[in-house]
């Protein structure tokens, strides 16, 4: 039993202010790792949106480039075969005038 004296009284009173003390450093500190850990989280998951974002670009240029040599090569083998049609008729043409004159 602790005396009603001053000192008695005094001691009660710091052994009850500390315990809150205590309380509130353990709640600051879980506060904090929470907060440290929310924090982290943030910027892993934005680490990862960052690097799929860049990764969704990357690829995202690499299927226009693709697409624009697809469309560029198919564009010059289709004018490159015009053109050996064109030769081959005029050729054919030509062929078929001479033997036209020559028979005549």
């Amino acid at each position: 039993a602790v005396p009603a004296t001053a000192e008695g009284v005094k001691a009660k009173h710091t052994h009850l202010t500390f315990q809150p003390i205590i309380v509130v450093i353990i709640v600051n500190a879980i506060m904090l790792i929470i907060i440290i850990v929310i924090v982290i989280a943030t910027v892993v998951v934005l680490i990862i949106v960052i690097i799929a974002v860049i990764n969704v670009v990357v690829i995202f240029f690499i299927v226009i480039v693709v697409i624009f040599i697809v469309i560029v090569v198919v564009t010059v083998a289709v004018a490159v075969a015009v053109i050996i049609v064109m030769i081959v008729v005029v050729i054919i043409a030509t062929i078929l005038v001479l033997i036209t004159i020559a028979s005549a």
